[in-house]
Formats: C-alpha cells, structure tokens, sequence
C-alpha cells in the first residue's frame, strides 16, 4: 500500500504531525531531524540531538472493520519492534540486541551491560467501537554522543557502528511495510520468537518476591505467576527481568 512521505527539519513530535496529516489522507509517512516533544510510553519524554537520531512515523487508516481489533493494535507494536532489530542487524549482524517487553530494543557492547537503543510507541484513534486509525511511531539512536544522568541509553555511534542514518531510515520503512503485510497472527508470533521471555524470573514493582513468565493471554499480554496466584501484565515498566 503506498503511502505519502513528508520529511520536516523540526516538528514538536512525528506522531503529532502524522495524525493531522491523516485527516485527510489514508497512509503517511513523516519523518523529521529534530523533534523537540518526542514521547515515549507512559508519557516519557524521548529526546535527541538535531540530525543525530532517527525520528519516523508511519500513519494508517483502517477503511475495514477488523473482526481482530485487538491484535491488529498489537501487531503494529510488533512491526515496529521487529523492523528495527531486523534493520539493525542488516547493517551489521555482530550487534548483540534483545526486545524488552513490550516494545523497546536494546543493545549491549562488548563489554557492557543492555541499554535501550530504540523505542516504539502506537497510537490508536477511535470512532465509537471502531478502529479509525493507527500511528506507529519508531526512535533509533544513531549518532548521539551523549544522555542524560537519568537515561539508560546507547547508539549506534557509541556501539562503534558507523552508519548512514538516511539509508537505515529506508531500511527500516522497507522492513516496516514488508512486515505489515503478513498475516497478523503471524507478526505477532514474529515477535514472541524475538522477544524470548516466557519462563524468566521477573520481579513486579512494589511487590515482593519473584514471579516467573507462563505465557501470554489472549491479547498477548504476559502472564506472571508465583505459587497459585497469576498476573496480566500489560506495562513493561513494572516489571524487571535479566535481558540477554
């Protein structure tokens, strides 16, 4: 499905400017050098330098009613994860990276520990029951020599890749759009494969004692369990897990 591409020097954030932009279009892509209100999950802020990282949104509206609502939401989560990593590892395969429940990739040096080198957040946009449309937003860390204190972060620059921003950017619409036309349950079981969590040990915020991953529920999310009682989780932030 083709989609419009417009490309900006400065927008407030890519996901902001593909949904005004899809009121009058079906499908978008925007992508910009700076965005200066970027978001992440939960309302995080995700920053960068200008002409330094990767800012993309990919807008789409759903003309059809999905009899798989749910899924379908989940899926472009999953396409963003899994466009990104397998971009990633096209340029180069000795990269050593994992996805972080539900949506983030990491990556980790030689000699260092895991540290979130891009994310992905999905917005959905309604009229009454039905799915209107869908904003999958990506972030990749390119070139970014420095984070904040606060910030768990690496990039490809710090990772010691060197790499054409402009030509991973294409690399990453292409694998976006090569996914999206699979079958959803498909990508979503892409994406289980990928994101290898089921049996691990995880600790629950504000709770004590360790839980273990048994699966997923029927909207994927992970099931945790300790002795006989069982847990949803829907929000990667409150939980912690080893990554490898």
């Amino acid at each position: 499905m083709s989609k419009d591409i417009f490309s900006f020097s400065a927008v407030t954030s890519t996901n902001d400017v593909t949904k005004k932009l899809l009121e009058n279009r079906s499908n978008v892509i925007v992508t910009t050098k700076l965005q200066f209100k970027g978001r992440g999950r939960n309302n995080k802020r995700w920053e960068g330098d200008d002409e330094k990282n990767i800012y993309l949104s990919v807008g789409i509206e759903h003309k059809k009613e999905s009899k798989e609502m749910s899924l379908l939401m989940l899926s472009y989560q999953c396409i963003g994860c899994l466009a990104v990593i397998q971009a990633l590892e096209k340029i180069d395969s000795s990269l050593k990276l994992c996805l972080k429940y539900p949506n983030d990739v990491y990556a980790k040096p030689i000699n260092g520990e895991f540290k979130k080198i891009a994310g992905v957040l999905v917005e959905n946009e309604f009229l009454g029951n039905q799915l209107k449309s869908t904003i999958l937003g990506v972030g990749v860390n390119i070139h970014q020599q420095y984070f904040e204190e606060n910030i768990v972060a690496t990039s490809l620059f710090l990772l010691g890749v060197i790499v054409d921003k402009d030509n991973l950017l294409r690399d990453i619409i292409s694998e976006i759009e090569r996914i999206e036309n699979q079958p959803i349950k498909h990508i979503v079981e892409l994406w289980k494969e990928v994101l290898k969590i089921e049996g691990k040990k995880v600790i629950i915020v504000g709770q004590q004692g360790v839980w273990e991953i048994v699966g997923y529920n029927e909207f994927s999310m992970v099931i945790v369990k300790q002795n006989d009682v069982m847990k949803v989780i829907s929000d990667g932030e409150s939980i912690r897990y080893e990554l490898d």
